[in-house]
């Protein structure tokens, strides 16, 4: 598809080639006085009219080879219509899309800047992990959580090949970078380890963003710690009653 960039110079450019094709207002005053002097000397005596006609074939003679440049000229202002209206309405798509995107998501039904603007404030991954790094450090409650369910993880699966981790509302998975360090350090060499992340999906078009973002995540640190992997995607709404 376009960018912005793109669609605002392509309707630029369709709003030019539509104004060549309507007649100016010059050329219609043109045609109405054209048109009145032609009933009149229909009314009138005909010596008048054929003076007036031979003038005219006169003129048409003398302006022949102007009028002939000028057809070769206007062949050259040809516009595709077809595609430039397929090209307006993908351009009016574009926003329509982008817009009830942004009344999805709830950032507003403004205009297109405001969309933007809207969207640079959202919390990046970087940004959640240091405010996440911070509340550890100021509470230990979460940290012995996480070091008790990986405990009894590891305890589980002494003698396991295979590790099923079924996650509900997985958000970023920070939580389990401790249990792959941990799984690397197995006697024996690491089993494999499997991840099903299952969440609520976000609202707008992309209802999956963010837990996708954690199953590209979570393999680079089974990578670094030479752990095998492998990770399953459930986005899910819970059943009304």
């Amino acid at each position: 598809m376009f960018n912005d960039v793109d669609f605002v110079s392509q309707f630029r450019r369709g709003l030019e080639e539509a104004i060549k094709l309507l007649p100016s207002s010059l050329e219609l005053v043109i045609g109405l006085h054209s048109n009145g002097e032609e009933q009149k000397n229909n009314f009138g005596n005909r010596g008048e009219h054929n003076s007036l006609h031979n003038g005219a074939v006169k003129g048409e003679e003398q302006d022949g080879g102007k009028d002939r440049s000028k057809k070769k000229g206007r062949k050259k202002e040809i516009v595709d219509l077809r595609n430039l209206l397929l090209m307006c309405a993908q351009s009016v798509a574009h926003y329509f899309t982008n817009g009830h995107d942004a009344r999805l998501v709830g950032v507003g039904s403004g205009g297109h800047e405001q969309f933007s603007f809207l969207n640079s404030q959202r919390i990046t991954t970087a940004e959640y992990l240091k405010a996440y790094q911070v509340f550890l450090s100021f509470t230990h409650f979460k940290k012995f959580t996480y070091f008790f369910a990986n405990t009894m993880i590891m305890e589980a699966a002494a003698k396991s090949e295979t590790v099923h981790i079924i996650d509900f509302r997985i958000l970023f998975g920070f939580q389990w970078v401790i249990l792959i360090k941990f799984l690397s350090n197995k006697e024996g060499g690491p089993p494999k380890l499997r991840i099903t992340g299952i969440k609520f999906p976000q609202p707008g078009f992309r209802p999956s963003e963010r837990i996708e973002e954690t199953s590209h995540r979570l393999p680079n640190y089974c990578k670094r710690y030479s752990v095998p992997f492998e990770y399953h995607v459930v986005v899910s709404r819970n059943p009304k009653p």
